[in-house]
């Protein structure tokens, strides 16, 4: 065992202790009447893969196999007062000793688990219609068409909720995302500020759901990790620099008459930081339309959306840049397809192309939910996308610098081809078969140069999903 570093039966133990006490606690026993519930998942996804770069075949072997247990317990006081915790060992990748996926072949010790709190809040009512949560929550601002591209995290913070009518509430919430606390600085800290008025017209099957959101953004707090900054918005990877300020408006709706399901998704946002040795101003919107009806057998659909992008001149000349900044999207992200984007089943599986809407339009025909034979279900579908950014961007050498692991930059030359073929069986009623079939053909423009000649990308995934 590492000096300095427990080892993972040390830290397990206290907590499978912890689960052991709340499994013999039951209601009318306890000092008040507290249920507890815990339930999870664990899963196993045998993953092949090549050309996710789309510069050069990946090295390596194409497989791997990766797993991860989640474990989820609340904690009932009454129904005006629970307690959630989401507890997970982070993904293991069969024989990789890398800090970030230990390899499972070593065991269930120090160097192969990383076991992480994931959510851990109060859910509390203090009124009638009135609901708060305080503590580490899922994050994200509200969607129809796809999973939202400007936020989805988890962040320690504070949420209310206040039903004003029948039909509308209000709701916000003050969140801390990131905090550089190793510098020691009082201004390495990113705060949002979020309000919204969602609207349920039950009657109509309407929803309408407005929102805004506001970041104060302090020195060194737009990084995750050391490396990948929290707010981007498809330029420099550099932190932005002190009293750094952005801003989101949109809205969300939903209308289901009959067989049909209409969803759409709007949003702007502005960054600025204007102080210090980095001057940035970033500005963009997107818009996704998707329409499903429902039959028997399916749900047939078309979908689309439309993101801005970037001049050249105005980008690298005087760092204005045209594509709309996103925070942290390491929840799901935005996902309109399950390869290129972030809407696969497999275990860990990041899109290949982006997690944000950023700089890309796209359109596509689906058909979800296809069965003919009782708990197998399947997926098809086609998307075609291309970038809307200058295409000058790709000559300057500067974008290649800019193309990150959940941000690939694309021009008006560049597009991209589309085919995902996913399949769900339940083997059993707590056991679940998922299959993932995804590829795409992407054409980038000559102002790339030696980047233009790129391979296509492919994956299949293979995974188990046992609930409990």
């Amino acid at each position: 065992m590492k000096k300095g570093r427990p080892s993972t039966l040390m830290r397990v133990v206290p907590l499978l202790a912890l689960f052991a006490c709340l499994g013999l606690m039951q209601p009318g026993k306890a000092a008040v009447d507290t249920s507890i519930n815990i339930s999870g998942d664990y899963d196993i996804s045998y993953n092949w893969a090549d050309g996710q770069s789309f510069t050069n075949k990946r090295g390596g072997d194409n497989f791997e196999v990766l797993q991860r247990l989640r474990i989820f317990t609340t904690v009932r006081v009454s129904e005006r007062l629970q307690l959630f915790s989401l507890i997970r060992i982070l993904p293991n990748r069969w024989g990789n000793s890398s800090p970030d996926h230990i390899g499972a072949c070593y065991g269930l010790d120090a160097d192969s688990v990383s076991l992480r709190s994931r959510h851990l809040y109060l859910d509390w009512q203090p009124l009638d219609d009135l609901r708060i949560r305080m503590g580490m929550i899922p994050t994200a601002l509200p969607f129809a068409a796809f999973r939202n591209g400007v936020l989805d995290t988890v962040a320690g913070g504070i949420h209310a909720s206040y039903a004003i009518t029948d039909f509308l509430n209000i709701e916000g919430f003050w969140a801390r995302p990131y905090d550089d606390y190793d510098k020691h600085e009082s201004s390495n800290k990113m705060d949002l500020i979020y309000a919204a008025l969602p609207m349920n017209f039950t009657a109509q099957k309407l929803q309408f759901h407005p929102w805004f959101l506001y970041a104060i953004i302090g020195k060194n707090s737009s990084y995750w990790n050391d490396r990948i900054p929290a707010v981007t918005f498809g330029g420099p990877q550099t932190t932005v620099d002190d009293n750094g300020r952005a801003w989101w408006a949109g809205f969300s709706t939903k209308f289901s008459p009959d067989n049909w399901i209409f969803k759409y998704d709007f949003a702007y946002g502005s960054l600025k930081s204007e102080e210090g040795g980095f001057n940035y101003n970033a500005s963009g919107w997107y818009t996704a339309l998707a329409v499903d009806y429902k039959l028997g057998w399916g749900i047939p659909g078309i979908f689309g959306w439309y993101a801005s992008g970037s001049d050249a001149d105005d980008a690298y000349d005087d760092n204005k840049w045209g594509t709309m900044p996103t925070i942290s999207t390491f929840g799901d992200g935005f996902a309109p397809t399950s390869f290129g984007f972030k809407d696969g089943q497999s275990v860990n599986r990041d899109g290949v192309v982006s997690w944000v809407p950023s700089g890309k339009w796209g359109v596509g025909l689906q058909v979800t939910d296809i069965s003919f034979i009782e708990d197998l279900k399947h997926t098809i579908r086609v998307a075609y996308y291309m970038g809307t950014n200058d295409k000058d961007l790709a000559a300057d050498k500067r974008a290649l610098a800019n193309t990150r692991r959940d941000f690939v930059m694309m021009t008006k030359g560049d597009h991209a081809i589309e085919v995902n073929f996913n399949h769900t069986y339940n083997i059993y009623k707590n056991l679940i078969l998922g299959i993932d079939m995804g590829y795409i053909n992407m054409d980038r423009c000559k102002e790339w140069g030696s980047e233009r000649n790129i391979d296509d990308a492919w994956a299949v995934s293979v995974g188990f999903k046992y609930k409990f």
